[in-house]
């Protein structure tokens, strides 16, 4: 059986917005698709590197610009959503074949977020500096 090497990331991710975790990765050409079975993460605190979720139902991703491991919050009872929002977090993630065996990779580091919502008051009640607007503003 080949070994499964582990996966690659960079050491700043994308922030996490509550839902999901998706933490693009580079995998290794002698590791194949078919011999993943999950994607596990440990996730842990920046200051004191405790350990505050361990993610054990991911999926293996690929899309155009290549392969993403992603977790869902409703997969991992709400483990995501107990992250504190504004705060940052180191990641390693693996892959695991059918034996449960996985080597972790390098550490990320991930901020967890709100989901931005961008708003133009003045547009908002379809007036602004005595002009009167019709319709919603939209983009």
């Amino acid at each position: 059986m080949a070994k499964l090497y582990p996966p690659s990331i960079e050491g700043k991710l994308p922030a996490c917005d509550g839902n999901s975790l998706v933490i693009p990765f580079i995998m290794n050409r002698a590791v194949s698709e078919t011999s993943i079975t999950r994607m596990v993460a440990i996730i842990k605190t920046i200051s004191t590197g405790r350990i505050v979720a361990e993610l054990t139902q991911g999926t293996l991703v690929k899309n155009s610009d290549g392969y993403a491991a992603s977790f869902d919050n409703e997969k991992e009872n709400g483990k995501i959503t107990k992250l504190n929002i504004g705060q940052y977090y180191k990641v390693q993630i693996a892959y695991v074949n059918k034996n449960d065996i996985g080597y972790y990779s390098p550490v990320g580091v991930f901020k967890r977020t709100t989901i931005p919502i961008v708003e133009i008051p003045a547009l908002k009640d379809n007036f602004y500096s005595g002009y009167e607007y019709t319709g919603v503003y939209s983009q």
